[in-house]
C-alpha cells in the first residue's frame, strides 16, 4: 500500500521565498544545477535523503552543484530537488515529495512504502571555493570530499565518509561505515557505530569513537597540549605519534594487550589492562592521550 502526499509535476525554477528558510517550489526533474556565489564564511548545506555526495575544489569562486537521481520507483515516485537561502547560507536539498527542505535540510518522509526493495536516490556531486563551509548529510551512502577549504560537518546514515583534505575543523559521522580522514589540519571529531576509523597526517586535536571497529591515527605534527581521545566498544586502538612527542598517557583494555614503543613512567599501580603514566617531559603544555577498549588491544607507535 502506498500513500502520497502531493507530487509537483515537472521540472519548475526553485524559489525561495525571503527570509522564510523554506523553499516555495520543488524541482521535479531527472536531474538538477545550481550555480552561485558564496561568500567566504557562509555555509552550504547538501541534504540527501538517499544517495552519494561527491566535492572537490572548485577552480573559480562559484559554488557548483550537480544533482541525479540514481533510482526511481515504479509509478515514477522520485525525490524531488529544493534550494533555501537564508542569509548568505545556502541549502539543497533532494527529498521525497511530501517532505519538507529548510535551512536545517530535509525533513519527513512523504510517503510510506511496504516491501520496496529499494528506494529513491539521487546523488551529488559539488565544487566548492576554497573558504565556504560545508554541511553534507545522507541517510543512506557515501560521503567524498576533497580539498575542502573551510569547516566540514559530514553526515551519513548507513554510508563511509572519506575526507582527503580540509583547511578548517572536522565533524564526521556515520551509523554504519568506515570514516577515513586525511590531511586535516584543524581538530577532528568522528563517530561510527560500526565501522573502523582512519585519520592521518593530522595535527589537531582529536576525538574518535566507534561502536565496533579499529581506530588507528597518524600524528603528523605536535601542537600544544595537543589532545588525542579515542575509543572503541570492539577493537583495536593504534596510534603513531612522533619521537619527539611528550605527554601524558592514559590507556585502558578490558580483555587485550597494551604495547608500547614509548618508555612510560608509570603513575599509580601496574596493570596490563591499564597504564596510566608520562611520556618524555610532560610538563606545562604536554598532550594529553586517552586511549580505551572494551575487547581489543591498544598500540603506541613511533610514526
Amino acid at each position: 500500500m502506498v500513500r502520497l502526499h502531493a507530487i509537483v509535476v515537472g521540472a519548475v525554477a526553485s524559489v525561495v521565498i525571503a527570509g522564510s528558510g523554506r523553499a516555495q517550489n520543488a524541482v521535479d526533474a531527472a536531474t538538477f544545477d545550481w550555480a552561485g556565489a558564496i561568500p567566504s564564511g557562509a555555509t552550504l548545506r547538501i541534504a540527501d535523503v538517499d544517495g552519494n555526495i561527491t566535492v572537490s575544489r572548485s577552480t573559480s569562486d562559484q559554488v557548483q552543484v550537480h544533482g541525479a537521481r540514481t533510482h526511481v520507483l515504479s509509478g515514477g515516485r522520485a525525490l524531488v530537488f529544493d534550494v533555501v537561502k537564508v542569509g548568505d547560507d545556502i541549502t539543497i536539498c533532494a527529498r521525497h515529495p511530501g517532505g519538507e527542505c529548510t535551512a536545517e535540510g530535509e525533513h519527513g518522509d512523504g510517503f510510506r512504502i511496504v516491501q520496496v526493495k529499494k528506494s529513491p536516490q539521487a546523488d551529488f556531486v559539488v565544487q566548492l571555493p576554497a573558504g565556504v563551509k560545508l554541511a553534507a548529510k545522507t541517510s543512506d551512502g557515501r560521503v567524498d570530499i576533497k580539498d575542502a577549504g573551510a569547516d566540514v560537518e559530514a553526515r551519513s546514515g548507513d554510508g563511509a565518509i572519506h575526507i582527503n583534505g580540509a583547511a578548517g575543523e572536522v565533524d564526521a559521522s556515520s551509523g554504519d561505515g568506515d570514516i577515513i580522514l586525511d590531511a586535516v589540519k584543524g581538530g577532528v571529531k568522528a563517530h561510527t557505530g560500526d565501522g573502523h576509523i582512519r585519520v592521518t597526517a593530522a595535527s589537531g586535536p582529536l576525538g574518535l569513537k566507534s561502536g565496533d571497529g579499529d581506530i588507528e591515527v597518524h600524528l603528523a605534527a605536535l601542537a600544544d597540549g595537543q589532545r588525542i581521545t579515542a575509543h572503541t566498544g570492539d577493537g583495536n586502538v593504534t596510534l603513531y605519534l612522533p619521537s619527539s612527542f611528550t605527554g601524558n598517557l592514559d590507556a585502558s583494555t578490558g580483555d587485550g594487550a597494551i604495547e608500547s614503543d614509548f618508555p612510560v613512567a608509570v603513575v599509580g599501580r601496574m596493570s596490563p589492562h591499564h597504564l596510566r603514566g608520562a611520556i618524555g617531559n610532560a610538563g606545562a603544555g604536554a598532550g594529553q592521550v586517552s586511549i580505551s577498549t572494551g575487547d581489543g588491544d591498544v598500540h603506541l607507535k613511533r610514526g
